[in-house]
């Protein structure tokens, strides 16, 4: 549906916050990656359904010479009434938000969409509220001091008969939001794979909900796969270790990965990289179902090498200790909890390195470990007795052989002192064959 702020008349438009400007100016140019401030985006209407199966087109315009125009978002949520549909505009939402939703932080369309464009414009129609318009355009200056113009009202009764119409053809129900960004930045302009990346974005970020089902997602009519860094790969579970807190726990399950196949891709196995190696914060309701609310390399003393290539560790908090990890303005680094972090750390540290299995076969020597546990990724010294001893003896007689040659014709000679060279060589090997060769 093609909807505008027009009937808002933005022009004059009532200030809503004295820092908005100041915010919303500093979103913009947060650096947050556009993938993922869509990505906050389609977590108000799982949240605005509490729990409800939801169904999220998200499409795109573009034209040759300009690029990408705008970004639009529809849903079947159960929407916005009018009350919060203006706390949803309000940098840093004063009302006391349900422990259970993804975004807790009152900043999701805010921040999201100011570092996407200059303007936002969304119509809502709620389960037990009317139709409602509302928006903001940092374009428009006004009179007020900060020069921020945003508003929210009652939709008339046109616009609001056409949307519930839109709902009612498009997901059978009369609820749900609809958002329109445009006047996008002009870097956000030139991102010719925009699509493909989001939809990589938005499989890895909802994995969980797309695969159980709670979560339909499209970009441009192409349903989201969900992307999993752990069942996309060959992967071993090398420790599960829970972090009680109060009367919950922080689950921190470390991984080793090897071949990476991506979902749908339709290549052939990634071998893993210093990229994808680190710390994955899954944010986790209660039936365990989770969303990725960021991916660190910065925890504890963890710095990124090619040793730790397959090194990968999910920390899965419940909702109700999300005040224990706050995300960075960018959202690409996460302060956590001091005493969590140094946990964390703690418990992954041993599991850097690639595992090295061992055999059990004829022939092999284990060198006793020392005492006391050893990290899992140390691995006996394994020697195959058969080649070794082979060459060594054959090495034992040519010596044995050039030693009697000396002998025999240097025998009381000056240059005998040949002869005190080679002997102690061939009585070492001699020594080393009986010490490998005895039970």
């Amino acid at each position: 549906m093609d909807f505008n702020l027009d009937e808002l008349n933005l022009t004059g438009a009532d200030e809503l916050h004295a820092n908005h400007e100041f915010y919303l100016d500093r979103a913009a140019a947060s650096g947050i990656p556009p993938e993922k401030a869509v990505a906050d985006l389609s977590d108000n209407p799982f949240d605005q359904s509490k729990g409800k199966n939801v169904i999220l087109d998200i499409s795109t315009t573009r034209n040759i010479t300009e690029g990408l125009l705008a970004i639009n978002l529809r849903d079947n949520s159960s929407g916005m009434t009018e009350d919060h549909a203006s706390e949803a505009i309000i940098h840093g939402s004063r009302v006391i938000r349900d422990m259970n939703c993804y975004g807790i932080y009152g900043l999701g369309m805010k921040d999201s969409a100011a570092a996407l464009g200059k303007r936002l414009s969304f119509m809502t129609k709620s389960v037990d509220d009317h139709t409602v318009i509302g928006g903001w355009d940092l374009s428009v200056k006004t009179n007020s001091s900060m020069g921020f113009s945003g508003k929210v009202q009652k939709a008339s009764p046109e616009a609001s008969k056409e949307f519930i119409a839109m709902l009612k053809k498009e997901y059978k129900t009369d609820h749900g939001t609809e958002i329109i960004i445009d006047k996008l930045h002009p870097k956000i302009k030139k991102l010719s794979n925009f699509e493909r990346d989001l939809a990589s974005v938005l499989g890895r970020t909802h994995r969980e909900l797309i695969k159980s089902g709670r979560m339909l997602i499209k970009v441009n009519g192409q349903t989201v796969k969900p992307i999993s860094p752990i069942l996309d790969h060959d992967t071993i579970c090398r420790n599960k270790t829970p972090i009680p807190v109060g009367t919950e726990e922080i689950k921190v399950n470390t991984f080793w990965r090897t071949k990476y196949s991506p979902s749908g891709a339709g290549r052939g196995p990634i071998e893993p990289n210093v990229v994808n190696q680190g710390y994955s914060i899954i944010l986790e309701d209660s039936n365990g179902i989770g969303r990725e609310i960021g991916f660190t390399q910065n925890i504890g003393g963890f710095h990124p090498h090619n040793d730790y290539n397959g090194f990968f560790v999910e920390v899965r908090v419940p909702r109700g200790l999300v005040n224990l990890i706050t995300p960075t303005s960018d959202k690409s680094r996460f302060i956590i909890d001091a005493a969590i972090e140094q946990k964390i750390w703690e418990i992954t540290e041993p599991f850097r390195r690639k595992p090295t299995k061992t055999r059990s076969t004829s022939g092999v020597i284990r060198v006793p470990r020392p005492a006391g546990p050893p990290p899992i990724y140390t691995s006996p010294i394994e020697v195959n007795i058969a080649p070794v001893s082979t060459v060594l003896s054959e090495l034992a007689d040519t010596l044995k052989l050039v030693n009697a040659r000396f002998e025999y014709h240097l025998l009381n000679s000056p240059t005998s002192k040949f002869n005190k060279q080679i002997s102690p060589v061939s009585t070492k090997i001699d020594e080393i064959l009986a010490t490998i060769i005895s039970p």
